[in-house]
């Protein structure tokens, strides 16, 4: 009996897909999604009430803030986006150029927006260092404490004189001879740069050197008495 032989299968059908015009449409797709998703400071930043609420929106955080505030006029230019990274940085710059200080409150992630004056006040981040310490500091214009445990006595007040021409005006620093540290109250990128100069000054000062700074401080008592003298003769 002779063996019928059987059909050679049929072929599958293959489907396959050109890799490059499928690669160009996928980035096509991306790069039209990050220009849609992405904005400029500029266009995300146009007033105070857009900013916040643009902020918001990026990092989670809640604002509360007087109506009243005048709008902040901080510009960029067309490239710089407002990321969710970098929002906090300009934000908190924008406010600080306008002379206005986010301060945290109890609730977590929630912020008053307050003038820096009355910022310095108020109950703000406290970060403590020393010769061998350094906290972890935002990159933030945001108004905070720094107190520094000096390693050596008699020094506060040099420290402090050297250090106020350094800061601007709304900032504060305090010399405590008693726990033998300097307390102060600056943006958060200041206190940063801040810290490696009280470490190059706290040094233990010599027999000559604190006779300088008796002297110094002498010439300063007589200038300052001398200037109410001066104002009357000018009247």
């Amino acid at each position: 009996m002779t063996q019928r032989k059987r059909p050679p299968p049929a072929p599958k059908p293959s489907f396959s897909i050109p890799l490059f015009p499928t690669l160009v449409f996928l980035v096509t797709v991306l790069m039209a999604w990050r220009q849609a998703s992405a904005a400029s400071f500029n266009e995300k930043c146009p007033n105070l009430a857009a900013c916040v609420k643009a902020v918001s929106e990026l990092t989670g955080q809640k604002y509360v803030y007087d109506k009243n505030i005048k709008d902040i006029a901080s510009t960029a230019t067309a490239n710089l986006e407002l990321t969710k990274d970098n929002a906090e940085e300009l934000f908190s710059y924008a406010l600080s150029a306008e002379g206005f200080s986010r301060v945290p409150m109890a609730e977590p992630d929630t912020y008053t927006i307050q003038r820096a004056r009355d910022a310095r006040d108020q109950a703000l981040p406290i970060y403590r260092a020393n010769q061998t310490t350094t906290p972890s500091i935002p990159n933030t214009y945001d108004l905070v404490q720094l107190t520094y445990q000096l390693a050596n006595e008699a020094v506060e007040e040099h420290i402090a004189r050297n250090l106020r021409s350094f800061m601007p005006a709304n900032s504060r620093i305090v010399a405590d001879p008693v726990t033998r540290s300097i307390i102060i109250v600056d943006t958060a990128r200041n206190v940063k740069r801040l810290i490696p100069q009280i470490r190059d000054l706290d040094r233990k000062p010599s027999a000559a050197l604190k006779a300088r700074w008796k002297e110094m401080e002498q010439e300063r008592k007589k200038a300052r008495d001398a200037e109410p003298r001066k104002k009357d003769s000018a009247s």
